[in-house]
């Protein structure tokens, strides 16, 4: 497997060669392209490592529609989305940059009876036709919001997977990590609906 790879806070971890297997099993029609780089750099912080990342992959992809879909987002229409983005193909002549912002249904905790799932409007961006990738996904150029729904699983982890993820994320310098993930634990489905507001950053 890969070793000693490096996350965007710098963090070193490893890929399993069962993983490499697997996607040889799914990729029946050899569609799949793994893309190897260096995507940390010391001197940057960990949100900027994510948005360089995320320029080297774009310019990997070329040009076009550029849509990135992170491993823990499930899109639930993605037909539909590409035939929107077709009936828009309009939109990549010229010179004009846009970004195409969607919907999560972001699951926060899996429980035995269940699951606990936020439900708002909180859009993230998806597609965009220019690599000008300012702060993780956000271009900051002309927004188009389309009614498509991508399940987040943010949250939905184990204890061990979500304090690695929180430690290792673009925004893990954002908050008190060890608190956040102390108030996670004492989440439950009896007390949930006494929180509003279960973003680690957002106020």
């Amino acid at each position: 497997g890969i070793i000693n790879i490096k996350s965007t806070s710098g963090s070193t971890f490893n890929i399993d060669n069962s993983f490499f297997e697997w996607i040889k099993e799914i990729d029946l029609d050899n569609k799949i392209s793994i893309y190897e780089d260096d995507f940390y750099k010391k001197e940057l912080s960990s949100i900027e490592n994510d948005t360089r990342e995320r320029k080297l992959l774009a310019n990997k992809m070329g040009e076009g529609w550029i849509i990135q879909i992170d491993s823990d987002e499930f899109f639930l229409n993605f037909n539909g989305f590409c035939q929107y983005l077709k009936k828009h193909e309009h939109l990549l002549n010229g010179n004009k940059k846009i970004q195409i912002a969607a919907y999560w249904i972001t699951i926060f905790k899996k429980l035995n009876e269940g699951v606990l799932y936020i439900e708002n409007t909180e859009k993230f961006y998806l597609a965009t036709n220019t690599n000008s990738y300012i702060i993780a996904r956000n271009c900051k150029v002309q927004t188009i919001r389309v009614p498509f729904l991508v399940v987040h699983y943010s949250w939905a982890r184990s204890e061990e997977e979500l304090n690695q993820k929180i430690s290792n994320w673009g925004h893990n310098k954002d908050f008190d990590i060890d608190k956040y993930l102390n108030f996670w634990k004492n989440i439950d489905k009896r007390n949930y609906k006494e929180f509003s507001n279960i973003h680690p950053f957002i106020k």
